[in-house]
C-alpha cells in the first residue's frame, strides 16, 4: 500500500475565500466549507465550478447526494460526509485530483430557493519535481569521490626505488610490468619490473653500453645483475616468490640474452 504525504497549504484569497494547495500525486484532497449546523440543517448545499459549461461539482440534499447534473469529469470522485447537513461540515473531498482540477470552487447553501451562504476555494493541483535530480546528484558526487579515491590508491601503488650511486632506476607498476628500453617493448613476464631510460645519481644513463656489458660479462656479470635485481624486487615483492626470464634487448647480431632467476 503506498502512503502519500498530502501538501495541504490554505491560502487567503479573498474575504470569504481559501486556497487548497497539492500535489498530483495524492489520492485525494479536502476543499473545506463550514457553516453554523443552524444555516445548513433543512438546507441545500451545491458545489460548482463556474468556468465550466456544465458547472455542477456535487449537490447534498436532506435524503443524500443528488449527482443527476454533475459534471461527467468529477464522476465518482467526489463526496461528502454522510451527516455533513446535520453537523455543518459541508467540505467536498476529491478524489485523484488532477492538474485541469485547479479552479475556484464555490460551496452555496440555500434553504427553500433562498440563498443563504457562500464560500469559495480555490484549488491549486501541481505537478510534483521529479525526483531524478535529487537521485542522479548524490550519486554523481558518489562516483567522484570514487574516482578521486581510485586514482589516488593507483598512484600509490607506484613505488620507485632509487639504488646506490651507479646503479638502475627501477620502476615497479602493480603485477605486471614490461621491460622497457627507449620506449621499445623488450619482453613482458611476470617480473613485474620495468626497467627505464633515467639517469642515476652519480651513474651513467642507461643505453646500449649497460647492455653491452651485460651480454658481454659472462656469467659473472650476469649474476651480478641478478643478485642488484633479486635485491630490489625482494623489497617490493617481500617472501617467497620465483621470477623468471629478464630479457635485455636484442644485439645487431640478433638473439637475446636472459636470465633465469629463483628469488627466494
Amino acid at each position: 500500500m503506498k502512503t502519500f504525504v498530502v501538501s495541504l497549504i490554505l491560502l487567503p484569497v479573498f474575504q470569504d475565500a481559501l486556497g487548497v494547495e497539492v500535489f498530483d500525486d495524492v489520492e485525494s484532497v479536502q476543499l473545506p466549507c463550514q457553516v453554523t449546523v443552524s444555516t445548513s440543517s433543512d438546507s441545500t448545499v451545491v458545489w460548482s465550478r463556474e468556468d465550466l459549461k456544465f458547472s455542477t461539482v456535487h449537490v447534498r440534499q436532506q435524503n443524500g447526494d443528488d449527482l443527476g447534473e454533475q459534471n461527467q469529469r468529477y464522476s465518482r470522485r467526489t463526496s461528502m460526509r454522510a451527516d455533513a447537513l446535520q453537523t455543518g461540515d459541508l467540505s467536498l473531498v476529491l478524489m485523484k485530483p488532477e492538474v485541469s482540477d485547479s479552479e475556484n470552487y464555490t460551496c452555496t447553501i440555500r434553504r427553500f430557493g433562498k440563498e443563504l451562504e457562500q464560500i469559495h476555494v480555490l484549488l491549486r493541483v501541481l505537478e510534483r519535481p521529479p525526483l531524478w535530480p535529487k537521485v542522479v546528484s548524490p550519486v554523481l558526487a558518489l562516483l567522484f569521490v570514487l574516482a578521486v579515491v581510485s586514482v589516488v590508491i593507483i598512484y600509490c601503488r607506484y613505488k620507485t626505488i632509487k639504488y646506490n650511486p651507479g646503479s638502475l632506476l627501477l620502476n615497479c607498476v602493480l603485477n605486471v610490468c614490461t621491460v622497457l628500453k627507449e620506449g621499445r617493448k623488450l619482453k613482458q613476464k611476470i617480473v613485474s619490473l620495468t626497467v627505464e631510460e633515467h639517469s642515476v645519481p652519480d651513474g651513467p644513463v642507461l643505453d646500449d653500453r649497460i647492455w653491452d656489458w651485460f651480454r658481454s660479462g659472462g656469467s659473472s656479470r650476469r649474476n651480478s645483475l641478478r643478485q642488484s635485481l633479486k635485491s630490489s624486487v625482494k623489497q617490493i615483492f617481500p617472501g617467497p616468490e620465483t621470477y623468471e626470464d629478464f630479457y635485455a634487448p636484442e644485439s645487431n647480431s640478433g638473439g637475446a640474452t636472459s636470465v633465469k632467476s629463483d628469488f627466494v
